[in-house]
């Protein structure tokens, strides 16, 4: 959502956003990619954003405050000004999927059919040094710019000692590996489906199973002062405060949707948590709120504003029907009225006065204070399907109708 007259990307949700990456720089600088392929970036915390790229991302990585790569359809960003600016680069691959640079000049993009390609150049060129067999791969970490790790769909790690000139397969008891993470060049950890999490103390010369007593997939894992984190489906966190001994896990919002988590951040003494169509905050990893209060998964239909700073939006999606109210300008937003109804509204119009009607198929609600509440839904005379709508100054609501068929 943007506000007039200056622009301003004020939130990354909408409809069918699923915040797949977040990364975090130094100075607190907030980066997504959503998995419409969009990327973002956001100095105050994720209350106010700019967006970077509006399609075709694939990845993000920041290596410092001002460095960073972002892969997209047979390309590589890269930036030294926080994406002021940015240079593309040719990657020749298909169906890429994820990238990791070691520093500046070093770094290697994976993808389906087990293709990875390397740069020694910061991504001005790249060269194939792919695998031998046709598996997708979901992540790929390097150690230093020798040792380095991709992960497979068919549930085997592969590793390298000489950027990749060689690999070396090491199957796990796993239908999938989703992320890779090393908090030091021997200790390491990886994520996948049925819940599991693997561990290495050597390198990854060998894996030990944990147990997590979960059977939903894990996304993502991160590590930040003594604690582990790792997100998947069912909205589930996992923490551990033993190095993966032992875990605890809690929905993050236990309320349906269970939307799933796929990424994991920390910002200004925060954890982030980005998931179906919205951002989860914490400051004790227990107790969370969420970045934008009662947002479903929809498509945003039709807005309207009675003021510069009240007004409405309404929007649906397949089995349910919302509407927001923001009271600031569209700085924030609350979920005013939800019905599991498809198309139960579909427009909304808010007058100078803060009279306002909503309408959908067979149903029509009136307010009074700009959207802030709503009276209850009224039947018109069902089944009707509203098309053009006007509420008139004097408080008439004028109606167009179309044939549900």
């Amino acid at each position: 959502l943007m506000k007039a007259q200056e622009w301003k990307f004020l939130t990354p949700v909408k409809g069918y956003s699923i915040i797949k990456s977040l990364e975090v720089t130094p100075n607190q600088t907030l980066y997504i990619v959503d998995k419409d392929k969009a990327a973002s970036s956001s100095r105050d915390g994720g209350i106010t954003w700019r967006k970077l790229f509006r399609s075709g991302c694939l990845d993000i990585q920041m290596l410092n405050d001002n460095v960073g790569f972002v892969l997209k359809d047979y390309q590589v960003f890269k930036t030294t000004d926080a994406f002021a600016t940015s240079t593309p680069y040719p990657v020749s691959g298909d169906f890429l999927k994820n990238m990791y640079f070691v520093n500046e000049s070093v770094g290697f993009v994976c993808g389906s059919t087990g293709v990875i390609y390397k740069t020694t150049n910061g991504g001005v060129s790249f060269t194939s040094v792919s695998l031998s067999i046709n598996t997708t791969l979901n992540d790929v970490f390097f150690i230093n710019p020798n040792i380095g790790f991709v992960s497979g769909e068919n549930g085997t790690l592969y590793k390298t000692t000489n950027q990749g000139a060689t690999w070396i397969p090491t199957p796990l008891n796993t239908t999938g590996i989703d992320k890779i993470l090393f908090i030091n060049d021997n200790e390491g950890y990886i994520t996948g489906n049925n819940g599991g999490i693997f561990k290495t103390t050597d390198q990854g010369n060998s894996w030990t199973a944990l147990t997590t007593n979960t059977q939903y997939r894990l996304f993502d894992i991160k590590y930040n002062a003594g604690k582990l984190y790792a997100v998947g489906q069912d909205n589930r966190l996992l923490k551990s405060s033993d190095m993966g001994q032992t875990w605890t896990q809690q929905r993050l919002i236990d309320a349906f949707p269970y939307n799933s988590l796929y990424s994991i951040g920390f910002v200004n003494g925060n954890i982030l948590v980005g998931g179906d169509a919205n951002i989860y905050k914490s400051t004790n990893g227990t107790n969370w709120t969420i970045q934008v209060p009662g947002i479903y998964q929809s498509n945003l239909k039709n807005i309207s504003f009675g003021n510069d700073d009240k007004g409405v939006i309404v929007g649906n999606q397949t089995g349910y029907s919302v509407v927001y109210y923001t009271e600031n300008g569209g700085y924030n937003w609350t979920n005013k009225k939800a019905t599991f109804t498809l198309d139960a509204f579909k427009g909304a119009h808010i007058r100078e006065n803060g009279k306002g009607v909503l309408i959908g198929n067979g149903n029509h609600s009136f307010t009074s204070d700009f959207g802030k509440t709503w009276d209850n839904s009224n039947i018109i005379n069902h089944p009707t399907f509203v098309s053009p709508y006007w509420l008139k100054s004097n408080g008439d609501v004028l109606l167009g109708t179309a044939s549900p068929y």
